[in-house]
């Protein structure tokens, strides 16, 4: 199992609160390749550490990784997400 840090600007995007409040999500919208390099690398059953950037900047809670990266079908194969 490894953990990562997955970051979100709560104010303009998604916070920990709402993935709290629905339960799981898509983590898409990545398009810095260094960023993308490590997506593809998370697996199913790891941990990942919500950061919020902004006003906040802290780690606002641990999350599930439910399964492995794949293709976001929208945006073609230069970007992946992964539900969590």
């Amino acid at each position: 199992m490894n953990y990562w840090l997955l970051k979100c600007e709560p104010d303009h995007d998604y916070s920990y609160q709402e993935l709290e409040k629905d339960g799981k999500t898509y983590w898409d919208g990545v398009t810095n390749n260094w960023a993308l390099k490590f997506i593809r690398e998370v697996s199913k059953g790891d941990k990942a550490f919500i950061y919020h950037t902004g006003n906040q900047r802290c780690v606002a809670g641990v999350a599930n990784v439910i399964s492995d990266p794949y293709p976001d079908p929208e945006a073609g194969e230069e970007n992946w997400w992964s539900l969590i």
